[in-house]
């Protein structure tokens, strides 16, 4: 009985250890040996490609997929296994993807940015190389670092221009108009320079702060806010008017918020040239609509279309 099990071969053991004398038992149990070797290091392989903690793509020489990780078939929105065999411009159009940055970011349609790093692998049996590429999320660090720019260009810009008029008035040249209109020049300008602080630090407080959410009605916040601006209009020669629909409308909102940036939209809206301002109060598919529209000359486009800049800070046209 041992020797026909030697006979038959033992396929728990490696090759190596197999006794007995018929060739085609050891070539056949060394067959299986290799075969469940190479099944263990192919399993291996995908659990690291599996265990990457970002977006692993894997191409071949000619840069079509050969696998990709759980994280990029979500960034691809595909099934497992359907993008295989696809290219890198497939591939981008599939999620509207354009590279930037000399190929190093990624930007897909829906606003995620990621950060791209590549490597080339030797050569693999069939494969002249193997490329890999890696994407890493960076949507919140750009963000973060485009809105520190708006901050440092709001600083260098809107806050010192006040600033610079007000010692242009506080120097003593021959000629200068009288005390009494220049000092009321540099109280406008001085209390400009305050109300740019209050946004500055309101809008750093909102990034900071949870919201205070309680029912409160719209019409009602839309028409302090025209209250508020009834002097600062008179001022500029603009109307400020409201508008409702037939039915009250009611919504959960940070009523100190929302009057604050309706404050800060209608009072640039005046002061940048338009004379008249309409805030229009509506309910559209169960949500509250305050919708801002005046005859300004508005925003530069590349300025107006900048997911970024503040609402507080959008005045002129439709809001």
């Amino acid at each position: 009985m041992a020797k026909a099990d030697r006979l038959s071969g033992d396929r728990t053991h490696s090759p190596r250890k197999v006794d007995g004398f018929d060739s085609v038992a050891r070539a056949v149990n060394r067959l299986d040996f290799l075969v469940d070797e190479l099944a263990e290091r192919r399993a291996f392989l995908g659990r690291v490609v599996e265990s990457t903690p970002d977006a692993l793509f894997v191409f071949d020489g000619e840069g079509k997929l050969l696998t990709l990780n759980r994280r990029a078939t979500a960034i691809m929105g595909a099934a497992p296994g359907e993008r295989e065999g696809q290219g890198v411009d497939e591939l981008l159009a599939r999620v509207e993807g354009e590279l930037a940055q000399e190929g190093t970011e990624l930007h897909l349609g829906d606003g995620r940015t990621f950060l791209v790093t590549r490597s080339t692998g030797v050569r693999q049996a069939q494969w002249s190389d193997i490329h890999l590429a890696m994407l890493t999320d960076v949507t919140e660090q750009r963000r973060a670092e485009a809105e520190r720019r708006h901050a440092l260009e709001f600083l260098s810009h809107d806050m010192r221009s006040p600033q610079v008029a007000i010692l242009g008035l506080t120097s003593e040249r021959e000629g200068d108009e009288a005390p009494e209109a220049r000092f009321a020049r540099i109280r406008r300008h001085a209390r400009r320079t305050l109300e740019l602080a209050d946004n500055f630090v309101e809008m750093a407080r909102l990034g900071d702060t949870p919201l205070d959410l309680a029912e409160a009605g719209p019409g009602a916040l839309a028409g302090e806010a025209a209250d508020r601006a009834f002097a600062v209009a008179r001022d500029h020669g603009a109307l400020v008017t409201t508008a409702y629909g037939d039915d009250p409308v009611f919504a959960c909102c940070d009523g100190a918020v929302l009057s604050r940036v309706l404050d800060n939209l209608v009072g640039n809206a005046v002061k940048y040239g338009a004379r008249r301002v309409t805030l229009t109060v509506s309910a559209s598919e169960g949500l509250a609509v305050i919708e801002i529209a005046d005859d300004g000359p508005g925003l530069p486009p590349d300025r107006a279309a900048d997911p970024l800049l503040p609402l507080g800070s959008r005045a002129g046209g439709p809001q």
